[in-house]
């Protein structure tokens, strides 16, 4: 399955160096061009609340120190952005789905990461963009 990223801009937000660099990886060997990161929610906050229509999707870990993934979502979705925003974690049972759909997550990519999970999920969302 081939998807064209060269048009999205990407932030990638991700505590743990291995993991951002997988995946930062993994985007740019799919074509992305544009991948901006942040390593906490904090970070990814003061990104957002400064540039407007910055970036058109979010990839965001869910567990991260200080600020964590799902704050950064209510934070998106708060500010009326309609930034498709894929959550990464290993929470995957059903209160914590169940959390992120009602609060606006678009989609999901479980820990460990899977190359078609990601770009089956990325398909999913630029169609719908």
């Amino acid at each position: 399955m081939s998807i064209d990223l060269k048009n999205i801009r990407f932030l990638v937000v991700e505590d743990q160096p291995q993991a951002m660099l997988l995946l930062t990886t993994i985007l740019k060997e799919l074509g992305a061009v544009e991948v901006y990161t942040a390593n906490d929610g904090e970070t990814a906050l003061n990104l957002l609340g400064s540039a407007e229509d910055l970036f058109d999707i979010i990839l965001c870990d869910w567990m991260m120190p200080r600020v964590s993934g799902f704050e950064v979502l209510r934070f998106v979705r708060s500010e009326k952005m309609d930034i498709p925003f894929v959550m990464i974690t290993a929470n995957v049972d059903a209160k914590s789905v169940m959390l992120a759909r009602g609060s606006g997550v678009n989609a999901y990519i479980t820990k460990p990461y899977k190359l078609e999970n990601i770009v089956s999920t990325l398909s999913d969302i630029i169609r719908q963009m």
